[in-house]
């Protein structure tokens, strides 16, 4: 007696299933591990224009009112506020948790925790600093911050960030 082919198939035995499954598992593992990377690297980008924005419109803020502000950076919250001697001026910006600020280093004062200051004149000129990030995923990477114009230089030697406050330090009129 034929039986029809149909008939004659079973299905899939338990085995094959989970050789399936582990396959899929294994493609999907590596899926999210590629595109995790690539997504924190975007955040921290992202992180870094945030930050430098921010010191930019809070220097314009400060030049359009006339009036002297300051920048403080929380390193423990990674967070940056614009006051004036009363009142934040505006919203803080707050980097994404996965981005932190490791260190802040001026002329005045070098830190890795705590809070920091910027003195913004009145008309948005300020002191040379450079802030420090990092996540789990992308190299730690420097933000440094000309005084008087407020230029941003990202660099990521830690070596190159302390050789400038070294220069800026020994052209200082308050160095010895």
């Amino acid at each position: 007696m034929h039986v029809p082919r149909y008939q004659r198939w079973r299905g899939f035995t338990l085995l094959e299933l989970l050789v399936v499954l582990a396959l899929l598992a294994l493609i999907a593992a590596m899926a999210v591990s590629r595109t995790g990377g690539s997504y924190q690297r975007a955040q921290f980008k992202t992180a870094l224009k945030s930050f430098a924005s921010y010191d930019d419109q809070s220097r314009h803020l400060a030049a359009r009112k006339h009036t002297p502000l300051e920048l403080r950076i929380d390193l423990r919250k990674s967070t940056i506020e614009c006051r004036d001697d009363r009142e934040m001026m505006g919203q803080p910006c707050v980097l994404p948790k996965s981005v932190r600020i490791e260190r802040f280093l001026s002329l005045r004062e070098r830190k890795s925790s705590g809070l920091a200051t910027v003195r913004l004149g009145p008309g948005g000129e300020s002191e040379s600093y450079a802030v420090q990030l990092s996540t789990a995923a992308t190299p730690a990477e420097w933000l440094l911050f000309a005084g008087g114009s407020g230029q941003a230089v990202s660099l990521q030697d830690t070596r190159e960030v302390e050789e400038v406050f070294r220069v800026l330090k020994s052209n200082s009129p308050h160095s010895p």
